[in-house]
Order: C-alpha cells, then sequence, then structure tokens
C-alpha cells in the first residue's frame, strides 16, 4: 500500500536530508582537516633544522679548503667552489620552505655565503676563510633561530 505524500512535503524532507548532508559533510572535513594538517610549529621546526643543515655544511668547509690548499685529501679548488655552490644551494632551499623569511634575511645569508666563495677564490689564508665561514655560519643559525653547532 502506497502513503501518499505531497509534493511540499517531500521537497522539505528532500532539502532536510541535503542539509544535514552538508553539515555532517562539513563537519567531518573540518576535522579532519585539522588532523592531517602540519601546524606552524612544525613548519618552523623544519625551517630550524634546514637553517641547522645549511650552518653545518658551512662548518665542513675549512677543513675541505685546508686539504685543497694543501693538496690533500683529494681536494681541489674546483672542490671548494663546488661545495660553496652546494651551500648556496641548500640556503635558496631553506628559504623557498620559509617564505616567512624575507628578502633582507636572504639578502644577509647571500652575501655571507658569497663572501665564503670570494676567500676561496682569492686564495686567503686559512684563518681567513675560518673567519668568512664562522661569521656565515652565524649569520645563517641567527636567521633561521637555531643555536650554534660549533665547538665552543
Amino acid at each position: 500500500m502506497a502513503v501518499y505524500m505531497s509534493a511540499s512535503r517531500q521537497r522539505r524532507r528532500t532539502i532536510a536530508i541535503a542539509v544535514a548532508a552538508l553539515v555532517i559533510g562539513v563537519g567531518l572535513g573540518i576535522v579532519l582537516g585539522r588532523v592531517t594538517a602540519n601546524s606552524v610549529s612544525d613548519a618552523v621546526d623544519a625551517s630550524r633544522s634546514r637553517g641547522r643543515d645549511v650552518a653545518a655544511a658551512l662548518r665542513t668547509l675549512p677543513l675541505e679548503y685546508e686539504q685543497a690548499r694543501a693538496g690533500s685529501g683529494g681536494e681541489t679548488n674546483a672542490g671548494i667552489d663546488d661545495a660553496v655552490a652546494r651551500v648556496a644551494t641548500m640556503a635558496r632551499a631553506a628559504f623557498r620552505k620559509a617564505p616567512w623569511l624575507g628578502p633582507g634575511d636572504r639578502g644577509e645569508v647571500t652575501s655571507a655565503v658569497d663572501a665564503v666563495g670570494q676567500a676561496a677564490h682569492r686564495s686567503a689564508s686559512l684563518a681567513e676563510f675560518k673567519t668568512a665561514v664562522d661569521r656565515a655560519a652565524t649569520t645563517v643559525e641567527d636567521v633561521f633561530g637555531v643555536s650554534s653547532t660549533a665547538a665552543a
């Protein structure tokens, strides 16, 4: 036996089901979005980690530079240039993933890394090269808000 339902009652029922489905869908979307989203602190932590990696890569350069100057360890001036270029690439990648760091910060780090490259090109003394590297590493650490990884 069929039950007669007026057209207006069918419309109200259809609208009520649609509204209920919309509310449930939005609620689930919000819950899933909050559960799966990276938090701001996750992004900042990842940025600090990348900054730490750049500073650590910089701090390895004096050993490579010393070996290149002495002609030992298979290091050459081209190898130092490549190592400085890798550090610059790491820094650019770190900045791409940290858009909250502005052009001033980028300029500071770029200038500091360039100073390391220039010291290598002009065959600076090991002490001068170490000073340029320490300045660059400290700049990176300051910009990315990480503590020094240098031995005290």
